[in-house]
């Protein structure tokens, strides 16, 4: 538990972050809070992205799945679907301003195993230092969790234990009654 602390201290020294704003970030992210400083039209564009993006990937896991007999209608369907996302995004960097920054293109995005978006971005620190973070955050409310469970197990065990010398000592004070009988 210790050695979790000082890994949560020193990565959140690392990011020159108070514990106070590290806490209430990963409290807003575990509680899917986080509020993106966007324009409406904005932020209407970048869920039409991401879901014509994971329709994509979808249908690519789905591709072998299903059997479409017809070759040509299925890779009619995927152009007009590649086509709506590069125009989507086409429209949405058309749309960004200075603050937000501009996505890759349809291609790159599609190439990427899983891409990081730039409205997912808040700040000025890497995602990745933000989920190690999180992820000792995490681990250490398991560990606080798990602490509590053994603390209840050891009373438990405590009371179990008292159980068994009373029953030990009525069934000697049963057995020394029908001894004398």
């Amino acid at each position: 538990m210790k050695e979790a602390k000082e890994d949560i201290k020193a990565a959140k020294a690392s990011l020159g972050r108070s514990e106070k704003s590290c806490s209430s970030g990963c409290a807003m992210l575990y509680n899917g809070q986080l509020k993106f400083p966007m324009a409406t039209e904005q932020m209407i564009q970048w869920h039409l992205i991401e879901g014509l993006y994971l329709g994509i990937q979808q249908k690519k896991k789905d591709l072998y799945r299903t059997t479409d007999r017809n070759k040509q209608r299925r890779k009619i369907r995927r152009r007009i679907v590649e086509e709506k996302l590069s125009d989507a995004i086409c429209q949405y960097n058309s749309l960004a301003t200075s603050s937000t920054k501009a996505l890759n293109s349809a291609d790159e995005l599609l190439a990427a195993e899983r891409p990081i978006w730039p409205w997912e971005c808040v700040d000025d620190a890497s995602l990745g230092l933000k989920k190690t973070i999180f992820d000792k955050l995490m681990q250490l409310e398991r560990l606080e969790e798990e602490e509590a469970i053994l603390e209840e197990m050891k009373r438990h065990w405590s009371h179990i234990c008292r159980t068994i010398k009373n029953v030990n000592d009525q069934t000697d004070v049963l057995s020394d009654g029908l001894a004398t009988k």
